[in-house]
């Protein structure tokens, strides 16, 4: 963390005094750092491993989207199939000292060692004064689809995040297929939300359509320890019932 940055609090006040429930820290200026990746030990005769990307990938990369993830054709995340887009605003593994705390976004990739070719992905993006990572979206080739094939790197991608600055994981599952949802559930992720009419998404030719999307989150480093207790929240009815619902769901996890 930087230097603390300060607000003049004279003459202001919250709306309503909030935090009684958890602890609180001091503001400063948060930082997350991507970090190192490592694969465990058990994947060593795999045929595959997972790395930053670097600057030979970027055409290969563009592709693999296309193959993995076509809907995202026309959406706010249209961007990943523009080579320019890469240079400035994602971790480079050959600049990985510099660009670890600067760079938003990073991706992972999962690569065949028998050719060298790019066969997963994982787009994920930080706020750093949130102390936030999303996986933002990710996906393996149409041809690789082999069954839970991403559990174990997905073990090593939580456990890299873990040891970074950060105190909440967010991802959202797409509803064309339920395989990013049992992953969230096999991992220990919280449902967030189901959000109809979420993100816009390719159908076919020109057409989109508004998916929906299943939001979920993990708090992570004391992350819950500074987080408000529902009985510090002020819920209208329905909220609360939705609350009683999703801790239900939840704990079944």
């Amino acid at each position: 963390m930087s230097e603390r940055r300060f607000l003049d609090s004279a003459g202001r006040r919250p709306y309503r005094t909030m935090g009684r429930s958890c602890g609180l820290k001091e503001i400063a200026e948060f930082q997350v750092r991507w970090p190192r990746l490592t694969t465990s030990d058990d994947l060593k005769n795999d045929d595959l491993q997972m790395r930053y990307l670097r600057g030979g990938d970027v055409d290969r990369v563009v592709e693999l989207w296309k193959n993995v993830y076509p809907e995202v054709y026309g959406s706010t995340h249209e961007f990943v199939f523009d080579p320019a887009w890469y240079q400035d605003q994602v971790l480079w593994d050959e600049r990985f000292e510099a660009d670890a705390l600067d760079k938003q976004h990073a991706i992972i990739l999962m690569e065949n060692l028998e050719n060298e070719r790019p066969v997963g992905i994982l787009l994920m993006t930080k706020w750093n004064q949130n102390l936030q990572v999303e996986l933002t979206m990710g996906g393996l080739h149409s041809e690789f689809r082999k069954n839970q094939v991403f559990y174990p790197f997905f073990r090593d991608i939580l456990d890299s995040i873990s040891k970074t600055e950060a105190e909440l994981v967010t991802v959202f599952a797409e509803t064309w297929h339920d395989k990013t949802q049992k992953l969230m559930d096999h991992f220990g992720f919280n449902i967030w939300g189901i959000f109809p009419g979420n993100m816009m998404r390719w159908s076919r030719d020109q057409s989109c359509y508004r998916a929906c999307e299943i939001h979920y989150y993990k708090l992570i480093n004391h992350g819950e320890q500074f987080s408000t207790r529902p009985d510090e929240w002020s819920l209208s009815e329905k909220s609360r019932k939705l609350w009683a619902v999703l801790q239900e769901l939840n704990a079944d996890g």
